[in-house]
């Protein structure tokens, strides 16, 4: 049976009024097991070689069908775009035959001959190193009807960590001048990385809470607990309980990542082909499945598999049972009013009508607000430190007020916020500790 955020997500502690930003502190493995999705965009199998990408299968007359290799003195053919080449750091790599074939009705005019050069990640991108390329000579003054074999390329290389692929190109040489004719790009790993996601994902909801129509934020952090240098990423799918076959959001983080490293933030998507926005907004309600997955396209072979993936449950309610509740704060509001302000709430809610009716009646008053507030920045505008200001900007809406009637209501926002989730603590002696000052 699905479930939403479990009770103990937020627990019961002493509520620390300065920390205005709710979040959710949620483990994956505390939650699981989580409905089997399908398909399951986790699980997938070692490379296996469709023969519909073999290189013989290609539909250009002259192309290669298969390349030759050499890694560390061990013979390895490459027949179709699945097949990767492994190794490890300081692995030797030759190639030593191509082959390929010419599919015409009689002899093409011209020389073949072959380059080759290996991509590395500097930075954040994969380039081709064009001053470390190797080359095979011309044999033959013409193309040849059917299947021929190339000696190959002279030299080799000693590979590193960090090297991605391998473009090989086939160039046809005529009095006309050079023509390529076929390109590959052959995947390598070098090295075995280990690819896992976090369990502890933060989520944080708008002020309103995990309804409808409201932003969420969602972060985790992942890492590489094997060994080599990976351009790759982890996709956050979310699923509906009503269809677990596709998924309603899609997010990423993407990095670099080496042996050891990590790397965390928002999940976001910035791909406008997806059709997603940029960041999950919940548009019905009901318990929603989040799937965190470490390499999703199973890039690599790992040395495990098995923590590539995170998954839990959200409950997000109705914007509509939010106004019902609402609803009846207001009618309640009278009842509130005389009770003032060194009166006891005696509930999560009517503390958060207590501080909206404070400020309705103090919104013009400069010493109204609580004690514990002054000094943290709630009575006047101050420039905030570089990495707080970088959050103020993400948030948006909850830039600092201007006046000092918009303050309160930033100020009843936020501790509404802290409220979320803490209906079992004792608010009567929270909101005596509060406002008594």
């Amino acid at each position: 049976m699905l479930r939403g955020l479990p009770t103990a997500a937020c627990g019961t502690r002493k509520l620390h009024c300065e920390l205005l930003e709710p979040r959710h502190m949620l483990s994956g493995s505390s939650i699981l097991p989580a409905p089997e999705l399908a398909p399951d965009p986790v699980v997938a199998p070692t490379v296996v070689v469709d023969d519909a990408n073999s290189l013989a299968a290609r539909s250009q007359a002259l192309a290669i069908s298969a390349v030759h290799f050499l890694v560390d003195g061990q013979e390895v053919t490459l027949t179709s775009l699945d097949q990767h080449l492994h190794m490890s750091a300081g692995s030797s790599l030759e190639v030593v035959g191509i082959t390929y074939r010419w599919q015409g009705v009689e002899p093409l005019a011209g020389k073949i001959a072959f380059e080759s050069y290996l991509s590395k990640i500097h930075g954040q991108e994969a380039r081709d190193d064009y001053e470390d390329g190797r080359f095979g000579r011309h044999e033959q003054t013409e193309v040849s009807l059917g299947t021929t074999t190339h000696s190959g390329l002279e030299g080799g290389w000693v590979v590193e960590v960090g090297t991605e692929s391998l473009s090989l190109l086939m160039v046809r040489y005529t009095e006309e001048g050079a023509q390529v004719e076929d390109r590959l790009r052959i995947t390598t790993q070098v090295g075995a990385p280990d690819f896992y996601v976090d369990p502890d994902i933060e989520i944080v909801p708008s002020s309103k809470g995990l309804i409808v129509g409201r932003r969420l934020r969602i972060s985790g952090a992942w890492g590489n607990a094997g060994a080599g240098l990976y351009r790759n990423h982890t996709e956050l799918d979310i699923y509906h309980e009503s269809d677990l076959t596709r998924p309603v959001w899609v997010g990423v983080r993407a990095d670099v990542l080496g042996a050891g490293e990590t790397e965390s933030g928002k999940f976001i998507n910035k791909i406008k082909q997806d059709g997603f926005a940029k960041d999950w907004v919940p548009e019905r309600s009901g318990t929603y499945i989040l799937s965190f997955v470490a390499d999703p396209e199973n890039l690599c072979n790992e040395a495990d598999e098995a923590n590539n993936r995170v998954t839990m449950r959200l409950k997000i309610a109705d914007a509509g049972d939010v106004a019902a509740a609402n609803k009846k704060l207001s009618d309640s509001r009278p009842q509130q009013r005389e009770r003032g302000q060194g009166k006891l709430a005696d509930t999560a809610v009517e503390a958060v009508e207590v501080v909206e009716i404070l400020a309705e009646e103090s919104a013009n008053k400069p010493t109204d607000l609580p004690q514990w507030t002054r000094g943290r920045g709630w009575g006047k505008e101050k420039e905030l430190p570089p990495k707080q200001a970088d959050k103020q900007e993400e948030r948006g809406s909850d830039a600092l007020a201007d006046t000092r009637a918009d303050r309160w209501e930033q100020f009843r926002e936020r501790f509404a916020e802290r409220l979320h989730g803490w209906q079992d603590y004792d608010w009567a002696s929270a909101v005596d500790r509060v406002f008594s000052s």
